[in-house]
């Protein structure tokens, strides 16, 4: 029975966090300027991301400004070299990134590309229980790029089926391109006119998370700009 209540509490406790840390209201698009990572704090938690919408990574650190600042070093965030993998590795030019090697200069660039214009962050200190946190959030929603294993010394290249730019593009044409001046000022335009994220969607040939993460972003560079 006291085993029984002290699980309860455990299960209480962690979906307490994973309600807080998946919140809309802590949903922050992503930027790699060093600007940007002095607003986290260097206190231990869990940080997931999400592209387009959609929950793709989580890890516990016992540092985030410290790790999520890692996001712009291919060597030193496993993210970004299971994004090359799965996005590029089809490529004839594609050669393996690792801890001691970043990818050609032309795939950092997209890399880069692809986290700004796709990417969205969300974070939560935790004191106790991040491990458990993070396993949580893998387990419920299988974040994709946590699933994708890397060379070592242990696995071979994982047969993990990857989902390449082009191979996406089959059936959404304009997914992972990068946004012109036009398509935003048409895209904020049509979202006043009441347009919903399944029209613009289909409009832009995008992804429907694509389009909020892009929403988004414009609307809080736009409050910048304002304020």
């Amino acid at each position: 029975m006291i085993i029984k209540d002290f699980q309860e509490r455990i299960e209480v406790y962690l979906m307490k966090l994973e309600i807080e840390l998946l919140s809309d209201d802590n949903r922050k698009v992503l930027d790699l300027t060093g600007e940007y990572f002095k607003q986290f704090p260097q206190n231990a938690g869990v940080y997931l991301l999400r592209e387009e919408g959609k929950i793709c990574f989580t890890s516990e650190t016992n540092n985030l400004q410290s790790k999520i600042h890692e996001l712009i070093d291919t060597k030193k965030h496993e993210l970004r070299r299971r994004i090359g993998k799965d996005k590029f590795s089809h490529k004839e030019d594609y050669k393996e990134a690792s801890k001691n090697r970043n990818y050609p200069s032309w795939l950092e660039k997209e890399i880069n590309r692809l986290l700004v214009d796709n990417f969205e962050i969300s974070i939560l200190e935790v004191k106790l229980g991040r491990k458990e946190l993070e396993e949580r959030i893998k387990f419920k929603y299988k974040p994709r790029y946590n699933l994708i294993l890397l060379p070592s010394k242990n696995n071979k290249i994982s047969k993990e089926k990857s989902y390449s730019v082009e191979e996406i593009r089959k059936t959404k044409p304009k997914a992972y391109a990068k946004w012109t001046k036009k398509e935003d000022d048409k895209l904020l335009k049509l979202d006043k006119d009441g347009k919903t994220s399944k029209e613009l969607a289909e409009i832009f040939e995008r992804g429907q998370g694509a389009i909020t993460s892009r929403l988004k972003k414009l609307k809080e560079l736009n409050d910048k700009i304002n304020a």
